[in-house]
């Protein structure tokens, strides 16, 4: 009988995903955010309607009302919060990225928590943060996170 060794796991193929297919993933990304935004608030119009008519035009007349940068700001967050919920449950992909057959881990090769995406899809907002992955190696979101998008890990 032999004596038991140890011997370590193969280390992950963390093969970077290239500029371009990065841009891919984020204007598909976009899209796919818009869809589900209108979607949500058609849904959300049609049980207001259904409940009482005047909700649902109150509603948007709020919303309408609201300064520009509010605005800007609630689609941000709920950017920041879909795109999260979409890779936590997806372990890492994101519309995109499974389009592209790519996903985003940490320096280590596991899924981010959820703080870690809903920070690193909010940082994906900072004006000119998308040109960043044309002048530096790692985009500005996934340094201030620590993590990168790889072609799939098969595991």
């Amino acid at each position: 009988m032999e004596p038991f060794s140890y011997s370590p796991l193969p280390s992950i193929d963390l093969t970077y995903a290239s500029r371009w297919t990065r841009l891919a993933n984020y204007i598909i990304d976009w899209i796919f955010f818009g869809l589900v935004l209108m979607l949500g608030l058609l849904t959300v119009s049609i049980i207001l309607t259904l409940v009482d008519e005047r909700l649902n035009d109150s509603l948007f007349r709020t919303i309408d009302s609201l300064p520009e940068l509010i605005q800007r700001i609630i689609t941000v967050l709920l950017y920041g919060l879909v795109m999260a919920l979409q890779e936590i449950l997806t372990q890492g992909r994101s519309m995109g990225k499974w389009i592209t057959k790519t996903q985003v881990v940490t320096e280590s090769g596991e899924t981010p928590d959820l703080s870690t995406l809903f920070k690193r899809n909010l940082y994906r907002c900072v004006p000119l943060e998308t040109l960043s992955i044309f002048f530096e190696n790692i985009p500005w979101h996934d340094k201030w996170t620590d993590t990168r998008v790889v072609r799939k890990i098969v595991r």
